[in-house]
């Protein structure tokens, strides 16, 4: 699945949509249980396989390889947004999610209009 997450990174990134750090990707998993993440800092278009998390969707951590303990393990490493993509799973069917902060909109949201 982290393969799938570095080839659309690379073509974010590629495609000038993103800088490399701009964001953050996340894949619903086959059981729809869990779902996988990029890591804090990770660089979207240098993803690897150790670039990613997987975060149980719901309480209970079934049908995943997740530890005991994976709440504390997130928290400190995966994207600050797992939260939100975490709610979006749980709410929706999204497949996954592609969270970016676009050069020409963050200019835009710090320009000051009259």
């Amino acid at each position: 699945m982290w393969q799938n997450i570095s080839a659309i990174g690379k073509k974010v990134v590629a495609s000038g949509l993103v800088e490399a750090n701009f964001g953050n990707i996340s894949v619903r998993s086959a059981s729809g249980n869990s779902f996988v993440i990029t890591k804090t800092k990770t660089a979207l278009d240098e993803i690897q396989k150790d670039s990613v998390i997987e975060v149980p969707i719901f309480d209970s951590p079934e049908d995943t390889m997740i530890p005991e303990n994976v709440f504390l393990v997130v928290e400190k490493t995966a994207s600050s947004e797992t939260r939100v993509h975490r709610m979006i799973y749980q709410k929706t069917k999204a497949k996954a999610i592609l969270h970016a902060h676009c050069p020409y909109s963050v200019v835009m949201s710090i320009l000051e209009f009259e």
